[in-house]
């Protein structure tokens, strides 16, 4: 109790009597013993707050304070305003990139439509058999084209075989050759060239009706042999790829 009633007696001095020198004097007559250097800092901190307050009252009585607060006020607002115009300015752009990030993904969706890679390897070669969607012999060369390859090429009897290992029964699907250029010279559209390898039907090409130009693989006696029909006609068809990885 006795130290606590000292260092009241010295806060009291020290608020009282920070700025009378000699209030060291004093404090040793009152505080004794407990007047020790952490109460001198404290007087020390003292002087030094009286001080600062009163440089602060001088400089606020200046003529320019107004002003300069008054500066301080304008910069403060025009720089809310700013950051509210570049919170719009974000906002915007993060529309607008939105607005491209979903345009760009849609134009990515079709081309990986249209360059996607659905062959698959059956024998030595890649090809791709559409199984559902039935199109005219100008249309599936096209599909072909789109699917960056083109109407399947048989240049031999071991493609011929494992091809016919893969097809539906009852199905018949479009192939690359065809005579349009000259009645029965069948071309591969593929080469430009007439084809290594040909196993028609019996009694066929016919060029029936005198419009059967197109090549097929009809179905017959569970096998699909090639067969001369009109273009025109809808059906499934076989593409192949030349850029597979073997």
């Amino acid at each position: 109790m006795n130290i606590f009633f000292g260092l009241l007696a010295c806060l009291f001095v020290l608020s009282s009597n920070a700025q009378n020198p000699g209030v060291s004097n004093q404090l040793q007559a009152i505080c004794g013993q407990y007047c020790l250097k952490p109460i001198q800092a404290l007087v020390e901190y003292a002087k030094n707050l009286q001080s600062e307050v009163k440089q602060l009252k001088l400089e606020a009585d200046k003529p320019c304070a107004s002003k300069t607060v008054k500066k301080l006020e304008i910069q403060e607002e025009n720089t809310d305003l700013n950051l509210t115009n570049m919170r719009l300015v974000a906002s915007t752009l993060q529309q607008q990139l939105a607005s491209l990030s979903e345009k760009i993904q849609k134009r990515l969706a079709k081309i990986n439509e249209y360059f996607a890679v659905p062959y698959k390897k059956i024998g030595s070669k890649y090809y791709y058999i559409e199984d559902t969607e039935k199109v005219n012999w100008f249309k599936a060369v096209s599909k072909c084209l789109a699917l960056g390859g083109h109407l399947v090429s048989i240049e031999n009897e071991d493609e011929f075989n494992a091809i016919n290992e893969k097809l539906q029964a009852n199905k018949n699907y479009w192939i690359d050759i065809n005579d349009l250029a000259k009645e029965g010279e069948f071309i591969s559209i593929a080469t430009g060239r007439k084809p290594s390898y040909l196993n028609w039907q019996p009694n066929e090409p016919n060029n029936q009706n005198n419009n059967e130009h197109c090549g097929e693989l009809r179905y017959k006696e569970k096998v699909h042999l090639m067969n001369d029909d009109n273009c025109v006609d809808k059906k499934l068809f076989i593409c192949e790829s030349d850029n597979q990885l073997k």
